[in-house]
């Protein structure tokens, strides 16, 4: 994991916790056991003033039928099971509950990336200087 210099966030904390988890979770399901590779970074883009984490993997990656529909409901490239298809709609929902957005990137056989931008916290207001008051000398 990697975390860069990051102004703090406005954010539901647990919503969007939970929202990386799944990420983090759909990049655990997609590796190799003994080759996958999932890396975390967060950064700061002072262009758009978002906090942008990232959720990478090196696994078997989604083609552009399964891109398209990965954030329905219900729908899954794995098999039928409890909550299939649930993931990234609900991550989804979280992330943009607390004004941010999730955008993914892959190619099948190389992997996912997922982008989640988020709002950064403005800048304290910078204190301003209290006048300094001198005494004019008696003329």
């Amino acid at each position: 994991m990697t975390l860069g210099d990051v102004p703090p966030v406005i954010v539901d904390k647990e919503q969007v916790m939970a929202a990386l988890l799944e990420l983090i979770d759909n990049a655990i399901h997609a590796t190799d056991e003994k080759k996958g590779h999932i890396a975390v970074h967060a950064a700061y883009d002072p262009y758009s003033r978002k906090v942008v984490v990232t959720v990478s993997d090196n696994g078997c990656g989604m083609d552009e039928n399964t891109m398209k529909r990965a954030f329905d409901p219900f729908f899954s490239s794995r098999p039928a099971g409890r909550r299939r298809g649930m993931g990234l709609a609900k991550a989804l929902r979280w992330i943009e509950a607390s004004g941010g957005s999730i955008k993914l990137e892959s190619r099948p056989g190389q992997g996912t990336r997922s982008l989640v931008l988020l709002p950064a916290a403005p800048p304290p207001a910078q204190q301003q200087a209290k006048p300094v008051r001198t005494r004019r000398a008696a003329q």
